[in-house]
């Protein structure tokens, strides 16, 4: 019969599993999610001497034959002590893997995936079992649960394994109550902020009027702009609409931590190449007059001011290349959508690196593919 795919992955069987019996149950879940049941035939090759595989593999069901190059063979079943570990884990495969019986069930999952969830999951009961003296400013105990759960979502997802350890040691939890500013329009920028609990208002000045830019919900970022741009002040107010709880991130540890991992730069020496295949939407934000004046062909406009609150005209199924004048903008703009859990990068150095084609009029004035 062959490979078969099946069914989901029963997280309470994984705890069989040496590496993840003290696991809790989110942790497991993950695990579940990232990897893939698949079921063999008697004499099927699950793998071959000298494969390399990003996956590890766990033996569920059935036997399993090892055959070693030297001709020595051993069988293995999940009663056997070495099936609580992954089967030839090493990269090259230093045998043969063959199904012995009528089917043989087995857990696949990548070793990087595997590995970052482990991480998470061990940094995340440090953290729970901690005092606050290991903390920076700790007022009261980050949600182990919660965190885990955000660090597995975009954009955190990409930060390095290494780094965990640094976040978890960085970040640092206020309680908040209804009508307290976070932050306040015309300060410097210092922290970066996730709701955990609440909601929170962020509103604008101009001279003497306020309106309001969005509301944003539980496990909502803000703060960021002020932080990605040097020098800059925050452009909005935010304010508490309800008593909550906020984990924020100093804007040292934000740019050491989580600028690197949110922001994917493309040279413009890439991007004719880039335009040809069709790789990217490409999504200048910058102010409508300036756009009308010159931008990409191919190229939407939305404008950064308005990003918020019109993402969901944004396409979905195709990665974004945000694009401004100096890349500061697009900067933002990318970080703010990876936040939402879209597939971001910028043009380093923004369009003014580019060189202008030949035609004079605005429509289409930077179009380095031709």
């Amino acid at each position: 019969m062959g490979l078969q795919y099946s069914s989901a992955m029963d997280i309470q069987a994984l705890k069989h599993f040496t590496a993840f019996e003290q696991l809790p149950a989110s942790a497991l879940e993950r695990l579940a999610d990232e990897g893939q049941v698949k079921t063999f035939s008697a004499r099927d090759a699950l793998f071959h001497h000298g494969d390399n595989s990003h996956d590890a593999l766990y033996l569920l069901a059935g036997e399993v034959q090892a055959r070693y190059p030297d001709g020595r063979k051993k069988n293995l079943t999940p009663d056997d002590p070495n099936a609580h570990y992954p089967i030839g884990n090493l990269n090259p495969r230093p045998f043969d893997l063959v199904a012995v019986s009528r089917t043989v069930e087995v857990f696949m999952i990548d070793r990087e995936a595997q590995d970052r969830i482990l991480s998470l999951a061990s940094l995340s009961e440090q953290d729970a079992q901690s005092n606050n003296e290991a903390m920076v400013v700790q007022e009261t105990e980050v949600d182990p649960q919660w965190l885990f759960r955000m660090l597995q979502a975009p954009p955190f997802a990409s930060m390095p394994a290494d780094k965990l350890d640094q976040f978890m040691a960085a970040i640092e939890q206020i309680e908040v109550q209804a009508g307290d500013i976070i932050i306040r329009q015309g300060e410097p920028g210092d922290y970066y902020y996730l709701i955990q609990k609440g909601s929170a208002l962020v509103e604008r000045t101009q001279g003497t009027v306020s309106f309001p830019i969005a509301t944003l919900q539980a496990d909502s970022a803000f703060g960021e702009e002020a932080l990605l741009k040097e020098n800059a002040v925050r452009n909005a107010s935010v304010r508490m609409l309800e008593d909550g709880s906020l984990v924020r991130l100093h804007a040292e540890a934000f740019k050491q931590l989580l600028e690197p991992a949110f922001l994917h730069a493309i040279p413009g020496s890439e991007l004719p190449t880039l335009l040809k295949n069709g790789e990217y939407q490409l999504v200048d934000v910058r102010l409508q007059p300036e756009f009308a004046r010159h931008h990409l062909k191919g190229s939407i406009n939305l404008p950064l001011f308005q990003l918020r609150a019109r993402m969901s005209e944004l396409p979905q199924g195709k990665p974004l290349l945000l694009l401004c004048d100096s890349g500061v903008q697009s900067r933002v703009a990318a970080f703010i959508l990876k936040e939402k859990g879209f597939d971001t990068a910028v043009l380093e150095g923004g369009l003014s690196q580019l060189q202008p084609d030949k035609n004079p009029n605005g429509q289409t004035a930077e179009t380095p593919e031709e």
